[in-house]
């Protein structure tokens, strides 16, 4: 069982949030049966599998957790309800190398927003006359950053409150065919190593073979001493 995670969202926001139940269906379908909802860790009046909050107030925020019959509670979800002009709304402020990322400059009641530029690290990234979303296909560690938008709503100059983006590196995993053709490897060295080995041992022997033999015949054609002839 899960939640699909939420961005912070604006006061007076509408929203819904339904239990994902795994397993069920291709992509998960929603959980049949009753579903309790509890709202920092206080029951909630809602026993269907989706929650809806029709205008969200700051008192709404905090962790949402569920459970369906016969089952474990899910994870907590956070959520933030901001009373404020602009917001910026990230999908996920802690990432990992690779994943995507989307930045959208929220206005309040979906009001419209024009002359929108986002910012990291109070360095503009992009400027549009007409509200548009920053979308990255897959971040890195360069990513990591605040981040904030600023537009005009109603004509007057709105900035958001900044969102801190943590991206972490990725856990380096060993591609499939490199498992494999590392025990190869080993195994090719240690095959070498031993025919080395053995070859070298051969070539001594025969190389200490090859000197006895030498020895042998320097000693058995040495010259006789001569018999000095005063002695005959």
């Amino acid at each position: 069982m899960a939640i699909p995670n939420r961005p912070p969202v604006l006061t007076l926001s509408y929203l819904t949030t339904s239990v994902a139940a795994p397993g069920h269906g291709k992509n998960g379908s929603l959980m049949a049966g009753t579903t309790n909802w509890t709202h920092n860790s206080h029951p909630l009046n809602e026993s269907t599998s989706s929650l809806n909050i029709t205008s969200a107030r700051e008192l709404d925020s905090g962790e949402y957790r569920c459970q369906g019959e016969d089952s474990e509670p899910s994870d907590p979800v956070r959520l933030g309800v901001f009373s404020d002009w602009l917001l910026l709304q990230a999908t996920a402020e802690d990432l990992t190398e690779g994943d995507s990322l989307l930045l959208q400059c929220h206005s309040w009641q979906n009001w419209r927003v024009d002359k929108v530029t986002f910012y990291k690290d109070n360095v503009s990234l992009k400027y549009w006359y007409e509200n548009h979303n920053i979308s990255l296909d897959r971040v890195t560690l360069n990513d990591n950053g605040s981040y904030h938008c600023e537009g005009r709503v109603r004509k007057v100059e709105k900035v958001s409150e900044p969102v801190l983006i943590l991206v972490q590196k990725a856990p380096r995993t060993m591609l499939p065919w490199l498992r494999l053709l590392v025990p190869a490897l080993l195994l090719t060295l240690f095959a070498m190593d031993s025919a080395l080995f053995v070859l070298t041992r051969q070539d001594l022997a025969m190389l200490q073979r090859a000197r006895r033999g030498r020895k042998g015949r320097t000693t058995s054609s040495a010259p006789q001493a001569k018999t000095d002839p005063a002695h005959r």
